[in-house]
């Protein structure tokens, strides 16, 4: 088991920082930091948990791609975009619910989730990649504007025709 906490002076996790730590379980990112920056934790496959910090405004592409063991996101700020494949593979994950501040969601954010059961999605989101559920074989309900969608294809039908201006 290995656990990291990373100092107050921190401002930015570069690229591939963390990348193929397998032993990595647990990392205490700072409040300094603003910017994760992608494939930050590519394949860190014993992540377990992960809170972002009020600083960070994107989830940069592949930031969490291939973290199997990851269960649990908490996002204590303003995301206002999720980057392609951000949480690829992440075969743990069984909910999550994505703030408000989000509009954007990239290609594949949470494709092959395979434990994924639940996802929250904001009104402000007015932009959702390709295959953005692609592989997540238990999804059983997609919220979003109050409604609750069993079928990933009928909820991306849906919130095409409603954002089909926005895109």
């Amino acid at each position: 088991m290995l656990r990291v906490k990373l100092s107050n002076t921190i401002e930015k996790i570069n690229k591939s920082t963390f990348a193929k730590c397998e032993k990595l379980k647990n990392i205490e990112i700072p409040k300094s930091v603003s910017e994760i920056c992608d494939h930050a934790f590519y394949e860190c496959t014993s992540l377990e948990e992960i809170v972002i910090p009020e600083l960070v405004e994107k989830i940069e592409n592949k930031t969490f791609y291939e973290c199997k063991s990851l269960r649990s996101v908490q996002i204590l700020g303003n995301i206002k975009e999720i980057g392609e494949d951000a949480f690829f593979g992440c075969e743990m994950l069984e909910k999550f619910e994505i703030p408000d501040s989000v509009e954007t969601i990239g290609d594949g954010a949470f494709s092959s989730c395979t434990s994924l059961e639940k996802i929250v999605i904001p009104n402000s989101v007015k932009a959702i990649g390709y295959k953005v559920f692609d592989g997540c074989e238990n999804l059983k309900s997609i919220s979003y504007q109050g409604k609750e969608y069993t079928n990933v294809d009928k909820f991306m039908k849906s919130f095409n025709k409603q954002n089909s201006q926005s895109i």
